[in-house]
């Protein structure tokens, strides 16, 4: 019996063929184009900032993506909505407790828009303190759904029910950028500890 699609896109746990990382990304941006990495985030405004998956040319469709986002400081809030063409979410990108993953999944597999782009989750910020050099970075899921990955991963199956999971280079979005040396936002207790209980 063929189990659901949904089910396998959310797993992420089957390895059809994993290529290395070439060009697909999973970036956080302040525009739904892709194109701003840094910018003003300020206590008491609420910005919104977009993540979204990049395919490579020779995988242009993609049917899921894990991943996790570091850097959140622990005073502040984010409320990620996912894209309304998405089938089904697990997790959370800013969780803070294990497993620090977000897995979203698409029904129909997916194409980039006109900029290359595909939006998985927007995310309103509440910043609630001033940190220059704030970096908010794109990882690895702590731990990964599939021990083979140590980066975010995209699933670019299109032909259930098999995965086809690709590793994909994870970008960081920069708040009130002035050295562009990242400041650490959190405790690094809160996601290198958890870390630790998940590897050798």
């Amino acid at each position: 019996m063929t189990k659901p699609r949904s089910a396998l896109l959310l797993a992420l746990a089957v390895v059809s063929s994993a290529g290395a990382a070439s060009a697909q990304s999973i970036e956080i941006t302040s525009d739904l184009a892709g194109t701003q990495r840094e910018g003003e985030v300020l206590p008491g405004t609420n910005p919104t900032l977009y993540i979204l998956a990049r395919p490579s040319d020779a995988e242009p469709e993609i049917g899921g993506a894990e991943f996790w986002v570091d850097g959140l400081p622990a005073a502040w809030s984010a409320i990620a909505t996912p894209s309304p063409a998405s089938l089904a979410t697990l997790g959370n990108p800013f969780a803070t407790v294990p497993p620090l993953r977000a897995q979203i999944a698409f029904g129909p597999c997916v194409r980039p828009d006109e900029n290359g782009v595909i939006l998985l989750y927007t995310v309103s910020l509440a910043p609630t303190t001033f940190v220059n050099d704030l970096c908010l970075t794109v990882q690895a899921a702590v731990p990964p759904s599939n021990s083979s990955f140590t980066t975010p991963i995209l699933n670019i199956s299109c032909d259930p029910p098999e995965d086809a999971l690709m590793e994909a280079l994870g970008t960081r979005f920069i708040a009130n950028p002035v050295t562009r040396q990242c400041t650490v936002g959190v405790e690094r207790s809160t996601w290198s500890g958890a870390k630790s209980l998940y590897t050798e």
